[in-house]
């Protein structure tokens, strides 16, 4: 990115998912997008996924350079964490692009950011996967670097705990990283002097369908929930069978009594049965008993549970904030008795809305479980 006097011009981004590229273009801009990270740096030209051709790659150093590279090998919930080193990834690569384009395009400030999982040790390995990529930067020729790690978003609702990495060349830039660093820590104190937006904050009060209409199948629903109604004997049994295990995962994980978790007998006050009776039996045993959960939860803010997950794994949150959003979430709203839209959750996490006409609910989730407010 060029940073002007009175705006920020977007020279390019990279990103390989077609699906996330094409929402870039609609909603941020850039005035290309290249499908290889590489060529941003190794090359004079690349393909382009805005213009569908090969297009020149910018040469000029940039006065911010921004990047989120992957983090999945180094997440806390990836199960291959403690066996596999994340430098031996592919995953890792993204880190080796960014790395190469600050070495040869010398922009005059870089900020990389990445999950909180890079204090975990590495596999097979001495150390951290935060030592090594300090190391790393901290390698780069005449950059000072420094970093700062923030435990929430506040003021945001949202729970994303994640390391910055600051960079100043400095042969063009008077302040060092570390002036820069402590500057963005002030920063963010001062930003949540003032305490929290709730969940609320965010909601949209229109009925879903009024204002969503663009994504594919109704509101709330994913590809492979649209099941028949529960009012035959194999449904009906579909259903017990799911509901049944997923009390069974809930007992295991809270070490609640399971007569805390008993549904009401009478089926119509059950949450799936009011509001979400043409989802399938799976996951409307988890919407139900998830709400068992949800009741006894601390808090009186908004209730929402992450569905998408088996009872006893998914978030579950009463305080009017939400847990971590991933790219699988669903988070079932017992307020509003429907799925937290994209857009909804999008703004949650501090950016304006986005356009998310012709794209699948989970293509929308994809893109925003792996976004970041820098």
């Amino acid at each position: 990115a060029i940073v002007g006097r009175s705006n920020l011009k977007e020279v390019f981004a990279s990103e390989k998912c077609r699906t996330t590229a094409w929402l870039l273009t609609k909603n941020v801009a850039p005035a290309h997008v290249f499908e290889d990270a590489g060529a941003t740096y190794s090359a004079t030209r690349g393909f382009c996924l805005l213009h569908h051709k090969a297009c020149k790659v910018p040469e000029q150093s940039p006065e911010l350079f921004l990047c989120g590279f992957v983090c999945k090998a180094n997440s806390s919930i990836n199960p291959a964490r403690a066996s596999v080193d994340p430098v031996e990834t592919v995953h890792y690569e993204a880190f080796v692009h960014a790395k190469g384009y600050i070495e040869t395009r010398r922009p005059a400030v870089f900020l990389l950011e990445n999950v909180e999982g890079l204090k975990r040790p590495r596999a097979g390995k001495a150390g951290t996967m935060l030592e090594h990529i300090l190391m790393e930067l901290r390698s780069i020729r005449g950059y000072s670097v420094e970093y700062v790690f923030f435990e929430s978003s506040s003021p945001l609702p949202t729970s994303r705990p994640r390391f910055y990495f600051f960079g100043v060349n400095e042969s063009t830039v008077k302040v060092n990283a570390e002036k820069l660093a402590a500057q963005a820590a002030e920063l963010f104190t001062k930003g949540s002097a003032n305490g929290v937006y709730p969940l609320d904050s965010f909601i949209k009060k229109k009925s879903a369908d009024q204002w969503i209409s663009g994504l594919s199948g109704p509101p709330g629903l994913l590809a492979g929930d649209l099941h028949q109604p529960l009012d035959s004997i194999d449904s009906m049994a579909e259903y017990t069978s799911c509901l049944k295990k997923a009390k069974k995962a809930a007992v295991a994980a809270t070490k609640k009594d399971p007569k805390e978790l008993e549904l009401p007998p009478d089926m119509n006050l059950r949450e799936s049965w009011q509001y979400a009776s043409k989802f399938r039996a799976w996951t409307r045993a988890q919407i139900d008993m998830y709400e068992q959960l949800v009741n006894l939860a601390v808090g009186s803010g908004h209730p929402v549970a992450d569905c998408s997950q088996t009872c006893g794994r998914g978030c579950v949150r009463k305080d009017g904030l939400l847990g971590t959003v991933a790219t699988s979430t669903r988070l079932w709203s017992y307020q509003e008795h429907r799925f937290l839209t994209p857009s909804e959750l999008i703004a949650a996490h501090g950016f304006r809305e986005y356009d998310f006409q012709q794209v699948s609910w989970e293509q929308a989730m994809s893109v925003i479980g792996n976004m970041q407010v820098a």
